[in-house]
């Protein structure tokens, strides 16, 4: 059955298949320390942590707050 739902699953099946590939051959496997919380050593739970992964533009969003807030403010 040929629908967009299987077509979308299928693509996205090949994305995380090539990603993991990428991610297997990029560098050999770190040693973990002693598990802090479910499977994590305590470097990956502070990683987990790091915004700076999630938002690589962390400064330009901040000054934008910046420039916006200069903009709106009442004095």
């Amino acid at each position: 059955m040929n629908t967009k739902r299987s077509l979308l699953f299928t693509m996205g099946a090949g994305l995380v298949t090539s990603a993991l590939a990428q991610n297997s051959t990029s560098a050999p496997p770190k040693e973990k320390g002693p598990l802090v919380w479910l499977d994590m050593d305590q470097a990956e739970l502070d990683a987990s942590y790091d915004q700076s992964v999630y938002a690589p533009n962390i400064k330009q969003i901040q000054n934008r707050y910046a420039s916006n807030s200069d903009l709106l403010a009442v004095d």
